[in-house]
C-alpha cells in the first residue's frame, strides 16, 4: 500500500491475473424513481462526462448475453439519443473503459420507473447515476474540474442526495468476489474511501443518505429538514448553496484516506455524519463477501455519540 500525495493507492488481482481493484474517485447521484422526468437531463450529463473523460477506451458496454461489447461513437450517441425519449419503463446505460479488468472511467445509470412492476412494492426505490474516475484524473487541476462538473450536475438534476469521494473501484462480474475480499480488509483501515454499490442502493436508500463524504450534496429542502446549515457549526466544513436550491457540505481540507493507523483527522467527517444522522441509511442487504453486521458498521463508521 503506497501513499501518494497523502492518498492511499491500492490494487488487487484475481487468481487469473486480472486486476480487480484500484484506487479512484466516484460521484453518485440519487434521483426519484420516476425516471421519465429526468432521462433527458441524465443523457446530457452522461454526454458531458464522456467529453470530460476524453478517453478513447470509454466505449465498452455489456451485451445482452453478458459479454463485453465495443461501441462506436455513433452507437454511443444513438444510445444516448434513445435515453432522451421516455417510454414509461425502467431504463439503463453503462460504459466502461476496460472490458477485462477494473475500469477507471465508468458510467452507470439505473433509471427506475414508477410503472415498473419490480418497483411498485419497493417504496424506497430510486434511480441512480454513477461516474468513476481513475486517480490520475484528479491530478493537477483534475479534482477541481470534477467538483465543478458535479456541482453543475446537482444544479441541473432533481437530486435527492449525491456525493463525491475517493473510492474503491472494483471489477464487476467474475472479478467482484476477489475485489470485495480485498475491500473487506482495507475498509477497516481507510474510513474515507467509499464502497459504491448501486445494485443495493437503487432498491433501498429512498430519501436517506449513505453518510459523510468529502463532498456531500443535499437536495432541495433536505437541509431544512435537518434544521438548516446554521445547526452545523463545525470547523473544517464548508457550506455552499447551489443554483436550484441544493446544498453542498464539503470537508475544507484536502481529501484523505482516513487512515486510522496514521491517525488522520476525521473530525469534519464526524461532524457531517452527526448532522445527517436523522437521514442515515442502514442497509438490510450486505455487500458481497461481507457479513451484514460488518456492512452496517461500515455505514456507521463516522458515528459519534450525540452530545
Amino acid at each position: 500500500m503506497d501513499i501518494v500525495d497523502g492518498m492511499p493507492a491500492f490494487s488487487a488481482t484475481a487468481e487469473i491475473g486480472a486486476r480487480v481493484l484500484r484506487d479512484g474517485w466516484v460521484g453518485v447521484f440519487y434521483l426519484p424513481a420516476s425516471c421519465a422526468d429526468h432521462q433527458l437531463l441524465v443523457s446530457d450529463c452522461i454526454g458531458d462526462f464522456i467529453r470530460l473523460a476524453r478517453s478513447p477506451e470509454l466505449r465498452w458496454t455489456i451485451g445482452e448475453h453478458g459479454d463485453a461489447v465495443a461501441l462506436s461513437t455513433t452507437e454511443i450517441m444513438d444510445r444516448l439519443g434513445a435515453l432522451r425519449t421516455p417510454h414509461n419503463a425502467s431504463v439503463g446505460f453503462r460504459l466502461m473503459d476496460n472490458p477485462r479488468e477494473v475500469s477507471g472511467f465508468r458510467v452507470r445509470y439505473i433509471g427506475l420507473s414508477n410503472n415498473d412492476p419490480m418497483t411498485m412494492n419497493l417504496p424506497d426505490a430510486v434511480s441512480v447515476l454513477l461516474f468513476t474516475y481513475p486517480t490520475e484524473a484528479t491530478m493537477e487541476n483534475g479534482l477541481l474540474n470534477i467538483v465543478t462538473f458535479h456541482d453543475s450536475l446537482v444544479e441541473r438534476l432533481p437530486i435527492i442526495n449525491a456525493y463525491t469521494s475517493p473510492a474503491f473501484l472494483y471489477a464487476t462480474g467474475a472479478g467482484e468476489p476477489a475485489a470485495f475480499q480485498a475491500i473487506r480488509r482495507l475498509c477497516r483501515r481507510y474510513s474515507c474511501i467509499d464502497i459504491p454499490y448501486m445494485s443495493i442502493d437503487c432498491f433501498e436508500i429512498g430519501n436517506k443518505v449513505r453518510g459523510a463524504y468529502w463532498l456531500n450534496y443535499l437536495g432541495v429542502g433536505r437541509i431544512d429538514s435537518l434544521g438548516g446549515t446554521e445547526t452545523l457549526q463545525a470547523a473544517g466544513v464548508t457550506k455552499r448553496s447551489l443554483a436550484g436550491g441544493a446544498t453542498a457540505l464539503q470537508v475544507s481540507s484536502p481529501p484523505c484516506g482516513g487512515d486510522i493507523n496514521r491517525r488522520e483527522d476525521m473530525s469534519a467527517y464526524n461532524a457531517i455524519a452527526t448532522f445527517v444522522r436523522p437521514l442515515q441509511y442502514t442497509p438490510s442487504v450486505s455487500f458481497p463477501e461481507f457479513e451484514l453486521e460488518d456492512a452496517v458498521a461500515w455505514f456507521r463508521r463516522f458515528d459519534t455519540p450525540p452530545t
